[in-house]
């Protein structure tokens, strides 16, 4: 069962299990002060401006952490984090609520959340270091073909269950998806929506973006030499489709998807082609 106390005054602690007090109060002050302040400690992984989120690689105890701070600089995330749940706590109760579903994640061990500012609520979240590859490296290497084919059916396999329980993914790229220990674990939760059911009008709109992402994979130049083409992708949705529902007519679903993907990738393709500097 999820717990939330009080830190202190302004700060809630949000977590399942017990954490490492020494590690809660390091990452109160990565919280409450100017990041910038402990660029010794701290070795930056990803920044993610437009979404007003970075995340650091820190170490405790010889052990790894990561740990994803969210600012809201913007009145959109603001207002989002007033109507709904703050990120950092949001992956978390989503994180165990796939768990519950047989659905593995990244392991996120506690969120703190500041609430100093009556409107404006920076929060971090901190989780345990995956040792795992994601799909996309493993397919940038050395596969074989028995290899990809398994790999590609434990992604449908965990694609499916999260239809199954009403688990949208916004961003289901193949970075997101991590191979450890013969196990497919999920680990970029931001994206990640429990929805109240999956009617078909959003069960299309799921497939399509997840039809144009799979499709990026193959034709973007810095994918180059990946062992995945469009084959595979056709697999995917298909077998997608016919695990959710078997009583879909599953060519004529993937005929749909396809088309409108190529026309988004058309669309796409124009726009930059009629906006290059020349």
């Amino acid at each position: 069962m999820i717990k939330i106390k009080k830190f202190n005054f302004h700060t809630s602690l949000v977590y399942y299990q017990e954490p490492d007090p020494g590690l809660v109060d390091r990452v109160y002050r990565y919280l409450i002060s100017d990041i910038k302040d402990y660029e010794q400690e701290l070795v930056k992984s990803k920044l993610a401006r437009k979404r007003h989120r970075i995340v650091y690689r820190i170490e405790h105890d010889s052990r790894v952490y990561y740990l994803k701070k969210f600012k809201n600089n913007s009145l959109y995330f603001t207002f989002l984090d007033i109507i709904r749940t703050q990120r950092a706590t949001r992956n978390l109760l989503v994180s165990h609520f796939l768990y519950k579903h047989d659905i593995s994640t990244g392991k996120i061990l506690f969120a703190m959340v500041d609430k100093r500012n009556i409107i404006n609520h920076p929060s971090v979240m901190i989780s345990e270091e995956c040792e795992g590859i994601s799909i996309k490296n493993l397919l940038l290497g050395e596969i074989s073909e028995a290899q990809k084919k398994e790999l590609l059916n434990m992604y449908i396999e965990i694609y499916v269950k999260m239809l199954q329980n009403r688990i949208y993914h916004r961003d289901p790229h193949f970075s997101n998806f991590m191979m450890e220990e013969g196990k497919l674990l999920l680990t970029d939760l931001d994206d990640v929506f429990i929805v109240p059911k999956f009617t078909l009008k959003l069960l299309k709109r799921n497939l399509k973006k997840l039809s144009r992402i799979l499709l990026y994979v193959y034709i973007r130049p810095r994918n180059k030499g990946i062992n995945f083409n469009n084959a595979d992708r056709e697999y995917i949705l298909k077998e997608i489709i016919r695990r959710y529902d078997p009583e879909l007519e599953v060519n004529r679903m993937y005929k749909y998807l396809q088309k409108k993907t190529l026309v988004e990738i058309f669309e796409v393709t124009n726009f930059i082609e009629n906006n290059r500097d020349d």
